[in-house]
């Protein structure tokens, strides 16, 4: 059941998270730590397949603390407060908070290339609109 192997892998995350909430578990040793919860809950084909959190935001915490976590939504922050002024930004903006929440998308190298680029693309637009009513 889906259902229930999120809610493993959304409970594993938050108890390694909390237990290494300030410094985090360093990204070697992210998904051991997960892997052993996985199991603890006798829940071995998760251990074995390897999930990961599932949530990229528990992801970076996990893997590298409260601090980074602090660092990456305030990038997010920066990012997406001049891309707002765009309706489609503003849609695009939340799309991507909200997948952030069900999602590791930047784990993969296709989601570090399709974050940034869309990310520049729509900043972009908003740089070309300022410079234009200037």
């Amino acid at each position: 059941d889906t259902f229930s192997q999120r809610t493993i892998i959304f409970d594993c995350s938050l108890k390694v998270f909390f237990e290494n909430i300030l410094w985090g578990t360093g990204s070697r040793d992210c998904q051991q730590q997960l892997n052993s919860c996985y199991c603890s809950k006798e829940w071995t084909s998760g251990s074995e397949q390897g999930f990961n959190s599932h949530d990229q935001y528990l992801s970076i915490g996990i893997k590298y603390g409260l601090v980074l976590l602090l660092v990456f939504i305030t990038c997010l922050f920066i990012i997406f407060r001049k891309i707002f002024v765009l309706s489609e930004g503003k849609y695009f903006g939340f799309a991507i908070i909200l997948f952030f929440l069900s999602e590791s998308i930047l784990e993969r190298q296709m989601g570090v290339y399709f974050f940034g680029l869309i990310s520049l693309l729509l900043y972009n637009i908003c740089y070309s609109k300022d410079f234009a009513e200037s």
